[in-house]
């Protein structure tokens, strides 16, 4: 494991990592919120996220990775980034990404499905899965 964040401190503008690797993250924007499993962070679609700072603990190793997260996802509109490795610091926006995890709403006939995007020698590669049912 690489990194794990439980986001159930509550309060604090940092995310613990729990993997052991010291992969904390810095909170922008996103409030502390309550659920039904405990604590988490409310992010409001535009510009909020979570940056842990540079790690070759990050990087793809033995040509495996698995991204998880758990997401109350509320915007039906919206291209969202759920979890990314940006290139480069000033890099930021697909499809300039090591790897991500992503929801495309509005995005041709893949409309509310999550999405796998691999860079392989800086050549992108994705894959979308099935529309997300949602459960309130």
């Amino acid at each position: 494991m690489k990194a794990f964040y439980t986001f159930n401190e509550g309060s604090g503008t940092e995310a613990n990592d729990s993997s052991g690797n010291g992969n904390t993250g810095v909170i922008n924007g996103a409030a502390w919120t309550t659920g039904k499993s405990g604590g988490g962070l409310s992010f409001d679609g535009i510009n909020d996220y979570v940056e842990a700072s540079h790690s070759n603990s990050l990087n793809i190793t033995n040509n495996k990775i698995t991204l998880s997260a758990w997401v109350y996802y509320v915007d039906n509109e919206n291209h969202q980034i759920i979890i990314a490795k940006p290139f480069s610091s000033t890099t930021h926006a697909s499809p300039y990404f090591s790897y991500g995890l992503h929801v495309l709403n509005g995005v041709g006939t893949t409309d509310g499905a999550p999405s796998f995007w691999l860079a392989i020698n800086g050549v992108g590669k994705s894959t979308s899965g099935v529309k997300i049912a949602q459960n309130k």
